[in-house]
C-alpha cells in the first residue's frame, strides 16, 4: 500500500495490510470518506460465497479494519452497491439486488474505529431501472426519506437523475447530458457523480 503526501510531493509506502486479504469493490462508487477515514465496500472469497464488508483506513493510524456490513442476505458480486455520507455525519450504503431489483438503503447509526452499527433507512421494490455501479446517490431528506440517484440510461446516451420519496411511486427526472469523446481508438465517458451538500450557518 502506498500513499501520496502532498507536502513532499511524493509518494510513500505504509506498513499497513489489508485485513483477510480482502478485495475492494472499485466499480463504481463504494468508496466513501467520513471524519477523516475512507471506507470501501470490501469482500472476502468463502468457498462459492462472497463475504461482504466495510473496510476503514484509518490515516491517523494508517491502519485498516474491517467492519460489518449491514446485508442479512448473500449478496452476489454483479449486485449494485454505493456509499455516500449524510451531512458529514453517517455513512450510507445502497444495495440493489441484480436477481430481485429490490433495493435496501442502510445508514451507520454508530461508526467507530472498531465497531459500526446500521439501520434500514429506505425499501424500494423496482420493476426498473437496474442501477449499474456507475450510479451515485444522496439523501436529501432524512425526515421525509428523500433519496437522489444518478443513474445512467441503457437505451440512450444520457445520464437520469431519479429523485425517490417514500411511499410515492418513482419517477425519472432532470434528464442530465451524458458525455462521450472519442480519442483515437479510445471512447472517454464522463461520468457525472452526485455531491451532497449543506451550507453551515
Amino acid at each position: 500500500v502506498e500513499i501520496y503526501e502532498f507536502t513532499s510531493n511524493s509518494w510513500r509506502n505504509l506498513d499497513a495490510i489489508i485485513p483477510d486479504q480482502a478485495y475492494l469493490k472499485s466499480d463504481g462508487y463504494a468508496c466513501a470518506s467520513l471524519s477523516g477515514n475512507t471506507y470501501w465496500v470490501s469482500w472476502i472469497k468463502k468457498g462459492d460465497n462472497d463475504d461482504y464488508s466495510l473496510l476503514s483506513f484509518d490515516f491517523s493510524t494508517e491502519r485498516f479494519q474491517r467492519l460489518c456490513a449491514p446485508f442479512h442476505h448473500q449478496p452476489c458480486r454483479v449486485d449494485t452497491m454505493a456509499l455516500s455520507v449524510v451531512r458529514e455525519e453517517h455513512l450510507s450504503l445502497f444495495y440493489q439486488s441484480r436477481q430481485t431489483l429490490k433495493v435496501e438503503i442502510w445508514m451507520t447509526d454508530e461508526i467507530h474505529t472498531t465497531f459500526v452499527s446500521w439501520s434500514k433507512f429506505l425499501t424500494l421494490d423496482l420493476v426498473s431501472p437496474c442501477f449499474s455501479n456507475s450510479m451515485s446517490f444522496y439523501i436529501v431528506d432524512e425526515e421525509k426519506k428523500v433519496v437522489v440517484c444518478c443513474v445512467e440510461d441503457g437505451f440512450s446516451d444520457s445520464k437520469l437523475v431519479w429523485i425517490v420519496r417514500e411511499g410515492e411511486e418513482y419517477v425519472p427526472e432532470l434528464p442530465v447530458y451524458y458525455g462521450r469523446q472519442s480519442v483515437g481508438f479510445r471512447s472517454i465517458c464522463h461520468m457525472p457523480k452526485l455531491f451532497g451538500y449543506f451550507p453551515k450557518n
